[in-house]
C-alpha cells in the first residue's frame, strides 16, 4: 500500500484467495483507488540511478558486501566490530543523501546489518547494472568504468566492504581486493586501478577465486 515492498508467496496466495472467494476484480479495484496502472507497469518508468562520486561509492559497498533481493530489499552486512562504524557513520550517511532514507544498523550474531526496502529504488540499482540475487555477473558498471573520478569512488567503496591491508613480509605491506569466484570482475578492478596508476597482480586460490594487490611499496602508500 505504501509502495515499499512485495508480498511475500504465501501472503500473495491468501489476498488471491480472498479476491477469488468474493469475486473481486483486482484491476476494478485499482481503478476505484483512483490508480490507472497495474502493478506489472507501475515501475516501468522509473529513472536510472543518476551516477555521481556518492552513489558510485555506493554502488561500491553493494558489489562488496551487499545484496539486492527479488522482494526490493537492500541489504549491506559486515563484522559487528570491525564494520559497525562504517555501516553506522559512512552507509547511514550515503543512503540519507542518496535516496532520503533512515537507516538502523543492527547486530544479529556477530554480524552488522543494514537494510531498507523499496521496490523503486531496488529498480533503480537494477538499471544500474547491480544483479539482484546471486552476483553470478558481477561487473563494474560501465558509465563508472569510463569516468575517473566516479571509477576512484567506487573502487573506494568496495575496498571498504571487501579490501584488505595485510603484512606481505616482515618489512612490507599489500592491499587485496577480494577474492571473487567472478575473473571478469576481477580484471575490472585492475582495469579500474590501472587507470588511477596502481599496478597490480592477480592471484588464482584453490578455490579458482581471483584476488587483486596492490604490492609496489610506493603504490601501496599513495593509495
Amino acid at each position: 500500500e505504501r509502495d515499499t515492498r512485495r508480498p511475500d508467496y504465501h501472503n500473495c496466495k491468501l489476498i488471491l484467495g480472498f479476491a477469488s472467494k468474493y469475486d473481486l476484480n483486482l484491476e476494478e479495484l485499482s481503478k476505484l483507488q483512483g490508480k490507472k496502472h497495474t502493478y506489472k507497469n507501475k515501475y516501468e518508468n522509473i529513472e536510472p540511478l543518476k551516477i555521481n562520486k556518492k552513489s558510485a561509492e555506493f554502488i561500491g559497498i553493494l558489489n562488496g558486501d551487499g545484496t539486492l533481493t527479488k522482494g526490493g530489499t537492500i541489504r549491506i552486512t559486515g563484522n559487528s566490530i570491525e564494520d559497525f562504524t562504517h555501516h553506522n557513520q559512512r552507509i547511514v550517511n550515503l543512503v540519507r543523501v542518496l535516496f532520503n532514507k533512515t537507516l538502523n544498523p543492527k547486530i544479529k550474531k556477530g554480524v552488522v546489518i543494514s537494510e531498507f526496502t523499496s521496490l523503486p529504488i531496488s529498480k533503480q540499482l537494477i538499471y544500474a547494472e547491480l544483479p539482484s540475487g546471486k552476483k553470478d555477473e558481477l561487473r563494474i558498471p560501465k558509465k563508472i568504468l569510463e569516468e575517473n573520478e566516479f571509477l576512484k569512488c567506487y573502487l573506494r567503496g568496495l575496498f571498504d566492504t571487501d579490501g584488505t591491508v595485510c603484512r606481505r613480509n616482515k618489512y612490507n605491506i599489500r592491499v587485496g581486493y577480494g577474492s571473487f569466484a567472478q575473473f571478469e570482475f576481477s580484471k575490472d578492478i585492475q582495469l579500474g586501478l590501472k587507470k588511477s596508476g596502481f599496478k597490480t597482480e592477480i592471484t588464482i586460490d584453490k578455490e579458482k577465486k581471483s584476488r587483486i594487490e596492490i604490492t609496489n611499496d610506493l603504490d601501496v602508500l599513495r593509495f
